[in-house]
């Protein structure tokens, strides 16, 4: 994460020392986070936008994913019901995914920005997997 930083000119003593570090600035940051009825009233747009019928199904599963990858304190705050069913569900979506993005070429299956992000990387000699936190 750091070398990525580093590699767009982010100065070195703005960067966390580790992943643990990163890790306890995330989690004092939810911990302070509070939920506003304003936020709860927008919550609505951003989940379930105005759209054609046609991306009415992607809209769907796309609010799905959003209210999954969220914090359980956060979607508490938010009033977002979540079960061990949609726990599965969602652990069954991003297998599934991950599984058919590997298949896929890399023009594909990344974002121009990541090939960008590792061509930057590779020109100063650092490799995107190697500034990655184990596990």
């Amino acid at each position: 994460m750091n070398a990525q930083a580093e590699a767009f000119g982010v100065p070195a003593d703005r960067l966390w020392a580790g992943h643990a570090a990163f890790a306890r600035y995330r989690d004092d940051a939810m911990a302070r986070l509070r939920i506003s009825d304003e936020a709860r009233g927008l919550a609505a747009a951003v989940l379930h936008p105005a759209v054609t019928v046609s991306m009415r199904p992607a809209a769907g599963r796309l609010a799905f994913v959003t209210a999954g990858v969220l914090p359980v304190s956060v979607r508490d705050g938010y009033g977002i019901v979540w079960d061990r069913r949609r726990e599965r569900a969602l652990d069954a979506l991003a297998a599934a995914v991950r599984d058919a993005g590997a298949a896929l070429p890399d023009v594909v299956r990344r974002w121009p920005h990541a090939r960008a992000s590792d061509a930057r990387l590779a020109s100063v000699g650092t490799s995107l997997a190697a500034s990655q936190p184990a596990g």
